[in-house]
C-alpha cells in the first residue's frame, strides 16, 4: 500500500520518504506528526536494506520508557 493509497482510506497523516532513504531530520518531523508511526517498505532486498538503515538511524535517538 503506498501513501496515496493510504490517503484515499482516510489515514491523513501518511508520508512517503520518497526512496529507500529516510533522514534524522525526516524521522523527527514524522514523530512531531505522530507519537506512534508506522514505517512500511517494500518487501524485496532494497525494502530490507533500508529497514536495517532505519533501524541504524533510530535507535540512537529513540527514547524507550
Amino acid at each position: 500500500m503506498d501513501v496515496i493509497s493510504i490517503f484515499q482510506s482516510k489515514i491523513a497523516q501518511a508520508v512517503a520518504p520518497l526512496g529507500t532513504s529516510i533522514t534524522e531530520n525526516q524521522i523527527e518531523n514524522i514523530w512531531k506528526i505522530n507519537k506512534k508511526p508506522v514505517l512500511c517498505l517494500d518487501g524485496d532486498i532494497a525494502g530490507e536494506n533500508a529497514a536495517w538503515r532505519f533501524i541504524n538511524k533510530v535507535l540512537p535517538i529513540i527514547k524507550l520508557v
